[in-house]
């Protein structure tokens, strides 16, 4: 019998259901339709990715035990253990590069120059969900990259020429993440202020209906920079076997 946790997310990746809450995985299946190669920077352990209909994916991320959980899953075509400020593809290599919860790991300097790199790199769109303004959080299970180091709000993106959505409900329901391990079963919980948490998590998700279309009032937001009409080529990458990470 499944738990809270994944019954949760089931109906988080459910077509219905993701597109009634809107959820992340709704927003990548939205925008990443017309997308068949796609680039996931810093791809974690658990990308969304695979429930997004993509054909072909790289997945990159500098901390290996995270690479190897994904890995060993095969969420991506092919994955490259790297720091993502040292890209090693070339320009319009990839229909779409998503940045799941990366900006907010890197100082704002380095943010930045990592956007204007993933615009080069895609030929028809980049897709970014950061939190709603800077988000205080430490170091997570041992691993210092998890560490928030700027923050981004919607002003900021769409002086950048990003859409924004709004994401994980309201930001007034949330506050700094006080889970260790993102991959624990009470993670999904982490962010959430009040208790009891799990009747706030699902007040916070009835919100998500609504903040998708008031992006300066939800926790999270997902932004969309609209690029280059389709082109074909590969790019000049090369398939190796899933689960094979270079580097």
């Amino acid at each position: 019998m499944m738990g809270f946790r994944e019954l949760f997310e089931a109906a988080y990746r459910h077509p219905w259901s993701a597109a009634l809450f809107h959820t992340r995985v709704h927003g990548l299946q939205r925008y990443l339709a017309d997308c068949d190669r796609v680039l996931d920077l810093g791809c974690g352990a658990s990308s969304p990715l695979p429930w997004c209909g993509a054909a072909w994916s790289v997945g990159i991320d500098v901390y290996r035990p995270s690479l190897y959980a994904s890995a060993q899953a095969r969420l991506h075509t092919e994955y490259v253990l790297g720091d993502v400020s040292n890209l090693p593809f070339g320009s319009r290599t990839f229909d779409a590069v998503i940045l799941i919860d990366v900006l907010e790991h890197l100082e704002r300097g380095a943010a930045a120059s990592l956007l204007r790199r993933a615009a080069e790199l895609a030929r028809r769109r980049v897709i970014v969900t950061t939190p709603n303004g800077f988000l205080p959080q430490r170091d997570l299970k041992g691993n210092p990259w998890q560490r928030h180091r700027s923050g981004w709000t919607v002003t900021d993106m769409r002086r950048l020429g990003y859409r924004a959505h709004g994401l994980a409900g309201l930001k007034l329901l949330r506050s700094e993440n006080t889970a260790n391990d993102p991959q624990a079963p009470d993670a999904i919980y982490g962010t959430i202020r009040w208790r009891p948490r799990r009747l706030w998590l699902l007040i916070s998700a009835l919100s998500q209906i609504v903040t998708w279309y008031v992006p300066r009032a939800s926790f999270e937001v997902f932004y969309v920079l609209d690029l280059h009409p389709r082109t074909g080529g590969n790019g000049g990458l090369r398939q190796s076997r899933a689960g094979e990470p270079r580097g």
